[in-house]
């Protein structure tokens, strides 16, 4: 059984230190704001497809371009290597995957500390030589009409998708792993894994396997 002087004592503590801060001799407690949060329903990219120069995701034989949208309803004046296409990237759905994002502040338009994406079951994984992709981007543009002219195209979905993404500033060296597998429209199976590593100071890593069967 407790002792009833300690609990007295402890009693008289509580009261004196609520009195002292209602006079404002104490300090009130200051409520601690979480060093992370977990964001389920950010998984809204303000972009369609994963192509990127310098990052373009490409071995010597095949270049990847991975769709988080649609294609079909890409604008198509609009210039893949930009990225980013606000606010009509919005509106172009349904979305290919879904996921959530960790974040070290509340501003939805900073980057998050890490995001993972997963596929939906049919994410459009489409291939080109890489000897086209290479002269495709070479003026610095990379629309809808051109990248579906290519004659090397060949149209895949993916049925198992996922990425996982580091991204620059929040994390520095930046980090992407995506790892995708299904079938293409020729009724071959693909398989791709792609892993970068940059800190953009010389010593960046890179590490891609596209298997086409």
């Amino acid at each position: 059984m407790a002792n009833p002087r300690i609990l007295t004592r402890a009693a008289a503590l509580a009261a004196l230190l609520v009195a002292a801060c209602q006079a404002g001799d104490v300090a009130a407690p200051v409520a601690q704001v979480p060093a992370f949060s977990v964001d389920r329903a950010a998984a809204d990219p303000p972009f369609y497809a994963r192509v990127e120069v310098p990052f373009t995701i490409h071995t010597d034989e095949w270049a990847a371009v991975v769709f988080y949208r649609p294609p079909s309803c890409v604008r198509p004046d609009f210039n893949l290597l930009d990225f980013f296409d606000i606010p009509a990237a919005f509106f172009c759905g349904p979305l290919t995957v879904q996921g959530w994002e960790i974040r070290k502040t509340p501003d939805p338009f900073a980057a998050p500390f890490q995001s993972e994406l997963h596929g939906l079951g049919a994410v459009p994984v489409w291939l080109v030589s890489w000897a086209d992709m290479e002269a495709a981007l070479a003026d610095g543009e990379l629309k809808m009409p051109e990248l579906e002219g290519l004659p090397s195209l060949q149209m895949g979905s993916a049925h198992t998708f996922s990425e996982m993404l580091q991204p620059i500033p929040t994390r520095l060296p930046s980090r992407l792993v995506i790892n995708a597998q299904g079938a293409l429209a020729d009724g071959r199976s693909f398989r791709l894994h792609y892993t970068s590593q940059d800190d953009f100071s010389g010593n960046d890593v890179r590490s891609v396997r596209i298997d086409v069967w």
